[in-house]
């Protein structure tokens, strides 16, 4: 099922890098004396640009008597009283946010948003502003900085897929501030358990061989000690069965390669210089047991050096 991100839009949100806060953390909805919905009753959620040259993403006013409560969905440049860029359809089917709040009467509170519409996004420093209209006449906005730092996601594999054998890690990155070209120079992929994995040695290896292996996990084994040394020459009997707990942090398997097809952001910045920022990774996962990981890359802006740091929850399942 697609991830449900969600953000209390009194909070002005970077949509690219923000992570979406716990249940409890989120405002309680409420309307005030005057029967005005209060911007705390507002939930939603930006998605990144996608290939397709859309921008979606879903809102909904809890305090609504019937629906989800939205009557409008309009995208601004530099502010809401800047050029209005459009109106974004609402009404796009939402079965995931209405299975998270528990309530059909948000099973249409997605909405999309055609770049072509609006003649593609200017190149440079700008802020595309999307502001959401509630039928009890409230309103809300989410920010959408560009320009500031480099933008980008991982197209394959989906949030919580699974994944066997050979297979192609894909995904876009972006500096929009930069007008010569993409703007990214390095795309790096790691890797991370996340949950334990069990797995019975075959053949007589040190323990070095096996944490190299398994990528430095965190190994657990009768024979192994505080005080262990996983450098030395510690013998693992072929029929021991060890355990793999979640890695404390992620493995690198490599850089990514580069000037892949970006023809979707063609179509979101009208802007010819990015058909090349697609990039991907070939990922072997048979050097890794099956079980659940975390897939992150890190992009990289040439001009600014700033990061961004995407990822994706993957299952990988046995090859055989």
């Amino acid at each position: 099922m697609r991830r449900v991100g969600i953000i209390a839009l009194a909070l002005v949100v970077n949509a690219c890098v923000a992570s979406a806060p716990v249940a409890s953390e989120r405002p309680a909805s409420m309307a005030t004396p005057d029967g005005t919905v209060s911007p705390s009753a507002f939930e939603g959620y930006v998605d990144p640009p996608v290939w397709g040259g859309w921008l979606n993403g879903w809102a909904v006013d809890k305090a609504a008597l019937r629906g989800p409560g939205i009557d409008s969905v309009r995208l601004y440049l530099d502010g809401p009283a800047g050029p209005l860029l459009g109106a974004a359809v609402y009404g796009d089917p939402s079965p995931d946010v209405a299975a998270y709040f528990g309530d059909q009467r948000f099973a249409a509170a997605r909405w999309h948003f055609d770049w072509q519409t609006a003649g593609g996004l200017p190149v440079g420093q700008h802020t595309v502003v999307v502001l959401a209209h509630s039928i009890g006449g409230a309103t809300h906005v989410w920010a959408w900085p560009i320009g500031d730092h480099p933008y980008g996601d991982i197209g394959a594999p989906l949030e919580g897929a699974g994944v066997k054998g050979q297979f192609t890690i894909r995904g876009w990155g972006l500096d929009a501030g930069r007008v010569s070209d993409p703007g990214v120079d390095v795309v790096t992929i790691s890797l991370q358990r996340t949950t334990p994995a069990s797995y019975i040695v075959v053949r007589g290896e040190t323990l070095f061989d096996l944490a190299n292996r398994f990528y430095q996990s965190d190994l657990e084994w009768p024979g192994i000690s505080a005080t262990s040394d996983l450098s030395g020459p510690s013998l693992v009997h072929a029929g021991d069965v060890i355990t793999l707990r979640p890695a404390v942090g992620p493995h690198v398997l490599g850089q990514a390669s580069l000037g892949d097809d970006g023809s979707g952001l063609v179509k979101i910045f009208a802007e010819p210089l990015f058909a090349t920022a697609g990039w991907h990774y070939d990922w072997n996962t048979s050097t890794v047991l099956p079980g659940d990981y975390k897939i992150r890359a890190l992009i990289r802006a040439r001009l600014s050096e700033r990061v961004l740091e995407v990822q994706r929850a993957v299952t990988v399942l046995p090859s055989q």
